[in-house]
């Protein structure tokens, strides 16, 4: 059964080491579950973000993989599944993970019923639905230019056209935009798992909500993630990532990018060239990966007043790879 599968920056799962081409196989003398023992993977590619996050601690990677053997079935509302043997066919791009879920005959020997395809001109977004693929899931996505789409109900929103926003406030959202000049928004106060993703350039990606996981991802040039919790990360040159929340994490890839947190407690974080990090918050830290960046410390003094000071990377009196803060009497410290 072909199905999807994500790993940490390593390529692992749970500890677990994997490897492209590889086929791995659990003793036949030991009982397969879900949960509990056996090879995991998700049938529908988009599920597999409520397991790995674009962003976790470090960037996800993700497969297509084959699960053979004797096969379990999720009884939850998603398409997870456990195998006694699992085959990593290839390694997939987040942006080729979510292609194969609008467009399944990408996937690699897939044979693919003729989708349901529900057009709504009122609401204009196209619902597709696969008994195959999609078992009970309904995949929404836009269908024209200059729209916004809404959903309350539904996990997945998918935007493909440009100067278009997709906006979620349902339970384990994940909302992506592929276009130019598109907005991808997941918005939620529930405890649950959010993840906006926004491809292309001039973009911007926004998770917020009070609990659960948030990540806000923009690939694109000039493009903009914005989250109030977990992590914000901006991939391309010129691009900002900014945590609103407490503890989150911003960081840019690209050059002249900016990662900006303001909660207390968060980390900025730049690796392209001529990039700033600001720690605008109270206990926060900032580190850059290349020199030649800058980082803008904040703290506050024992009575109460701001302290703001402004390094840069030289690799003689402040280095890369280092994160740096302020501490009450204003003193640059390594974090």
């Amino acid at each position: 059964m072909k199905a999807y599968k994500g790993f940490d920056d390593n390529f692992c799962c749970r500890g677990f080491q994997y490897e492209v081409g590889k086929t791995y196989r659990i003793p036949d003398d030991e009982i397969i579950g879900i949960c509990k023992n056996g090879f995991h993977a998700c049938t529908s590619p988009i599920d597999v973000l409520n397991y790995y996050s674009p962003y976790r601690d470090t960037l996800s990677r993700f497969a297509e993989v084959e699960i053979e053997g004797d096969i379990c079935f999720s009884q939850g509302k998603d398409s997870k599944i456990c195998g006694r043997e699992i085959t990593i066919l290839r390694e997939l791009t987040l942006k080729e993970l979510i292609d194969i879920q609008i467009h399944p005959e990408k996937g690699t020997n897939r044979t693919v019923e003729k989708d349901r395809i529900i057009y709504n001109k009122e609401q204009q977004f196209v619902a597709i639905t696969n008994e195959e693929i999609f078992k009970d899931y309904k995949i929404y996505v836009a269908s024209s230019a200059d729209t916004s789409f809404i959903s309350r109900d539904f996990s997945a929103l998918i935007n493909q056209e440009s100067y278009s926003s997709a906006v979620s406030t349902g339970v384990f959202n994940n909302v992506i935009t592929m276009e130019d000049y598109s907005y991808a928004v997941a918005a939620n106060r529930k405890m649950s798992m959010d993840n906006a993703v926004a491809f292309n350039d001039y973009s911007i990606a926004v998770a917020l909500g009070s609990g659960g996981v948030k990540t806000a991802i923009t690939y694109g040039e000039s493009s903009p993630a914005i989250t109030d919790s977990n992590a914000a990360i901006a991939i391309g040159d010129c691009s900002e990532a900014i945590g609103l929340g407490r503890s989150s994490k911003a960081i840019a890839y690209g050059d002249c990018g900016i990662a900006i947190t303001t909660g207390l407690y968060g980390s900025a974080e730049v690796k392209g060239e001529q990039s700033i990090a600001a720690n605008l918050c109270e206990g926060g830290v900032a580190c850059a990966k290349t020199t030649g960046s800058w980082l803008i410390l904040t703290n506050e003094d024992v009575e109460g007043n701001l302290i703001v000071k402004t390094i840069k990377i030289d690799n003689k009196e402040y280095f890369s790879n280092v994160f740096y803060k302020l501490d009450e009497t204003g003193c640059v410290i390594r974090a």
